[in-house]
Parts: structure tokens; C-alpha cells; sequence
């Protein structure tokens, strides 16, 4: 817990400084903070059922095998949540097209699209699905959350 403070205080030092490449080190301490949160969160889909069918939604969405996995992080404050973080080149605008007529075919309800923070939410009588673009973190321009509906 004090390692995570540390990299978030780093972290807004480094956003309000404007460039995270200027901190010597700081990259490679988010990487491997990165790897070791993904290592921990493939642990736990193991073990659960409920993150495996969330693993499972995340893994089957379009596009998804042709970005570059970044890392994977559950949620603790919602243990039936867990977010990917991925790299593409693509464009923002034509995948938010390609996800929009995705949940749109398979009859998912268009939650709300925020253009301010480029985010679009989806959801099922099951599931939620929200996909943010763009400023993710230093490696990532996509996140992807699938969760279970209370």
C-alpha cells in the first residue's frame, strides 16, 4: 500500500511537471508496477468464476486481439470488475464506431458517451462494459472495464 502512494504521488508530480520522461526512472517503476498488478490480477481470475466469465467477455470484444495488452487490473472496491489496458494505433473515433455497432448487434444498451473524457459505457441485463480512449497511462491509449450489473 505505501509503494502504490508513492506511484501515484510520482505520478501527479509527474502530470503536473508535463512529461512523465523527464523524472529519471519513473517509466520503469510504472512498468514494473504494470506487470506486477497484471501478475496479481491473472492470480485472482484463476481463482474465481466471476472473473473468468469477465475475462472471457473482455477477451471475445472486436479489435481486442489486434491491440497490443498493455496490463490487466481488478477492481477491489467492486471485486466483480476488471479493466484492460491496451495499446493501438488506431483511430479513436473508428473504433468507438466498431464497438458501438458491436453492442449494438448483440442488443447491449448504449449506457452514455462522454466526449469530454472519450469514454462510452455499455451494458446487458448481465453485464457493463465502459471503453475509454486515449490518456491511459505512459504505454496504454485504450482501457477496457467489464463488469458484473448489481
Amino acid at each position: 500500500m505505501k509503494r502504490m502512494r508513492y506511484v501515484l504521488a510520482i505520478g501527479l508530480l509527474c502530470f503536473s511537471l508535463m512529461g512523465c520522461k523527464i523524472l529519471p526512472g519513473f517509466e520503469e517503476l510504472m512498468t514494473q508496477e504494470d506487470k506486477r498488478e497484471t501478475r496479481e490480477t491473472e492470480k485472482a481470475i484463476k481463482n474465481s468464476p466471476e472473473l473468468q466469465e469477465l475475462d472471457e467477455l473482455c477477451r471475445k470484444l472486436p479489435q481486442v486481439n489486434e491491440f497490443r495488452l498493455i496490463g490487466k487490473a481488478r477492481n477491489f472496491r467492486k471485486p466483480t470488475k476488471l479493466t484492460f489496458f491496451y495499446y493501438s494505433e488506431k483511430d479513436p473515433y473508428s473504433l468507438d464506431r466498431v464497438f458501438r455497432n458491436y453492442f449494438r448487434e448483440k442488443g447491449w444498451e448504449t449506457v452514455e458517451k462522454n466526449t469530454m473524457n472519450q469514454t462510452s459505457d455499455f451494458r446487458n441485463e448481465y453485464f457493463t462494459v465502459n471503453i475509454q480512449y486515449g490518456g491511459i497511462s505512459l504505454d496504454s491509449n485504450i482501457g477496457i472495464s467489464c463488469g458484473k450489473r448489481n
